[in-house]
């Protein structure tokens, strides 16, 4: 995965990691999700698909992706089968800013696969970059809408379909490593 272009980013680490490397390698024993079943939004491209092939490369026993676009989520699915073919792989077209329609893709995804056991609230968008004079409001609230509520509407969708010690990950904005002068002049 090639690395983001994102202005003058902040790092609170030595090294930045596009790759899974030896010591979180989903193939380490310790780390396995043998008989988990996983749920990622935002799965079908980014970091969402590298989360589904790494689950199943730690032998999830399924992992379903939800999307915008099935043509992406049919992709991101051959890679994640690619990965393990014994992994079970599902994807649901679900907009994340509409409660019914994230509610709906869950709801199919635990009929099919059963109670949820790891879920990755991953949708979202890299939100158009520039100074806060001038910047379009619409882009604004569309970026609130599928990184806040989406999140929300995502989480909520979830717990009722949470399998007993169930976890949630949420993958959150990157713009808090912004330079702040460059985010408002």
């Amino acid at each position: 995965m090639a690395p983001l272009p994102l202005p003058n980013l902040v790092s609170f680490t030595k090294k930045w990691h596009n790759e899974p490397y030896p010591f979180i390698s989903p193939k380490r024993p310790e780390l396995s999700a043998h008989g988990e079943n996983v749920v990622i939004t935002g799965g079908s491209h980014g970091i969402g698909r590298a989360i589904g092939v790494a689950f199943a490369q730690a032998n999830a026993k399924s992992v379903a992706i939800i999307g915008r676009s099935r043509e992406r989520l049919e992709t991101a699915a051959t890679a994640i089968r690619t990965a393990n073919p014994l992994t079970t792989v599902l994807l649901q077209v679900a907009d994340t800013t509409q409660r019914e329609s994230i509610t709906k893709a869950l709801n199919s995804i635990a009929d099919q696969a059963g109670k949820i056991g790891i879920f990755a609230a991953n949708a979202g968008i890299l939100p158009v970059y520039g100074p806060v004079m001038g910047y379009p409001e619409e882009e604004l609230l569309r970026s609130l809408m599928i990184n806040t509520v989406g999140a929300f509407n995502s989480i909520q969708a979830f717990l009722p379909l949470a399998a007993p010690g169930a976890k949630l990950f949420n993958t959150s904005s990157g713009i808090g490593h912004w330079q702040p002068n460059d985010a408002v002049t």
